[in-house]
């Protein structure tokens, strides 16, 4: 499916309760920017959107009043901020919106969805009876179901479904050419797939944006607008996030961080498959990257070799990520256990040569923030993000 056509299905799936009257359907540019800075502040009050914004008063008061009527922001307890009159404060209705995500890894697939405030209501592990891309699907919507009654949520309130897989865009939207063992989800147009078989606009994005996203709205992105987000899995990708906004780049690869490595190094790179053989070349069965995940321990033998090993190409892409990009942080995330995440932190350095005795700033190197599935989380935020915020 071309860009455009895309962007027609999504249009034409919109639930007709989210539609506004015109072009955009969802929300204008103003309330757009209101509800990203009620977002970020979890609460505010109308003196405190007039400052942000710089819009009249009585200009906040007509979005305000306009948001409410349509059940996306409601008040809440009053604010004391210095004198005068306590405001009242304004936050976003939890269960105006919820957004679907599923991840598709190389040994599975997880669901999450989201409220409109980012709360995560549920995450699943899905068992499809294969890997074929009906079968997920069908399973997928079965666990989608079963949220929605065990959670007692509006199904009507269900405004659009994120997916995220491994791999990176080919020049056919809509397709991706992911690591061998989903090699036949390639041949799929993936968005117009899921859009028949859910009726709902679908946002398709590599593993790594769409755990970016996730983390721009819920974790490291909360206090670092700016980020370069990795993503340890089978493979290694990632993310870029600036001034809160993801770049995707000409055909929508940005943040393919291996890349960066020449083909002698690239071998080295520090990937969760690669440590997962390692392991178990030294005599510990580690069944799949999930079981590394749940079961890591620090102490295994394999785990101080495979640490040496990458300590030198993951240096070579964090210098590189820093001087070209400027972030203030760097997100360890992914798959990658915590433990793991903060012993590669602690090894690793960047190239930076002082001058004069001073050196680059440099970003922060931080363990993800988003607690749970990062891909399947990240693409249950991306409908959200790109129809209602910033």
């Amino acid at each position: 499916m071309k860009p455009m056509q895309a962007a027609l299905g999504r249009k034409a799936r919109i639930p007709a309760i989210f539609r506004r009257r015109g072009d955009p359907l969802t929300v204008s540019e103003n309330e757009r920017r209101v509800l990203e800075i009620v977002r970020r502040s979890g609460v505010t009050s109308r003196a405190d959107l007039t400052r942000a914004t710089n819009l009249a008063p009585q200009s906040i008061s007509r979005l305000i009043e306009a948001l409410m009527k349509r059940g996306l922001v409601e008040f809440g307890e009053k604010r004391i901020r210095g004198r005068g009159h306590p405001g009242l404060a304004v936050r976003l209705t939890r269960s105006a919106v919820y957004a679907v995500g599923l991840s598709i890894r190389t040994e599975g697939a997880d669901l999450a969805v989201v409220a409109f405030d980012g709360q995560v209501l549920a995450e699943r592990t899905l068992s499809p009876s294969s890997m074929a891309v009906t079968d997920v699907i069908a399973e997928a919507q079965a666990q989608l179901d079963d949220v929605f009654t065990v959670l007692d949520l509006d199904r009507r309130r269900l405004f659009g479904f994120g997916l995220a897989m491994s791999g990176f865009f080919t020049v056919e939207a809509g397709r991706m050419n992911p690591p061998d063992p989903l090699a036949h989800w390639s041949v799929t147009d993936l968005e117009q797939t899921f859009m028949q078989a859910m009726d709902l606009p679908v946002w398709l994005e590599n593993d790594g944006n769409a755990s970016a996203i996730g983390e721009s709205l819920c974790g490291v992105g909360l206090t670092h607008p700016s980020f370069a987000y990795l993503y340890f899995t089978y493979g290694l990708g990632g993310g870029v996030v600036l001034d809160g906004s993801l770049v995707r780049g000409a055909f929508g690869n940005a943040g393919e961080f291996s890349a960066m490595l020449s083909p002698e190094t690239h071998a080295r790179r520090p990937t969760l498959e690669s440590l997962r053989r390692l392991i178990c070349e030294h005599g510990v069965e580690v069944v799949s990257i999930a079981d590394l995940q749940a079961r890591f321990d620090p102490d295994w033998p394999g785990v101080s070799v495979w640490l040496d090993r990458v300590k030198e190409p993951l240096s070579d892409i964090l210098s590189a990520i820093s001087g070209v990009i400027d972030p203030s942080a760097i997100v360890f995330g992914g798959q990658i256990p915590r433990p793991l995440a903060e012993r590669l932190i602690a090894g690793v350095q960047f190239h930076n040569r002082a001058r004069r005795g001073e050196t680059r700033p440099t970003p922060a190197l931080l363990v993800s923030a988003v607690r749970g599935n990062a891909a399947a989380i990240g693409a249950a935020s991306m409908p959200l993000k790109y129809a209602f915020f910033q």
